[in-house]
């Protein structure tokens, strides 16, 4: 199945996320949300093309979520624990 946007304007990520997952499947059974990132106006610096920010195991987000992302060297959204 071809995502919606495969020869959109997200097709830098996509490609991104598929050479990730070439070296480091993501594991199953879970839905993985992010945001596809794109450089703004202002600079910034560097603009990674995908960041993630949670983890769903069909019925529960994952209180651990980072490894999920970060094992395989997708960047995440920053937080805190408060």
């Amino acid at each position: 199945m071809q995502p919606a946007d495969a020869g959109g304007s997200r097709s830098h990520t996509i490609e991104y996320l598929r050479g990730i997952h070439a070296e480091n499947p993501f594991e199953v059974n879970y839905i993985y949300f992010g945001e596809c990132m794109t450089k703004h106006k202002l600079n910034y610096g560097i603009t990674p093309a995908f960041i993630g920010y949670a983890v769903l195991d069909f019925i529960n987000y994952l209180p651990n979520w980072k490894p999920f992302f970060e094992n395989p060297g997708i960047p995440v959204v920053p937080t805190w624990n408060s």
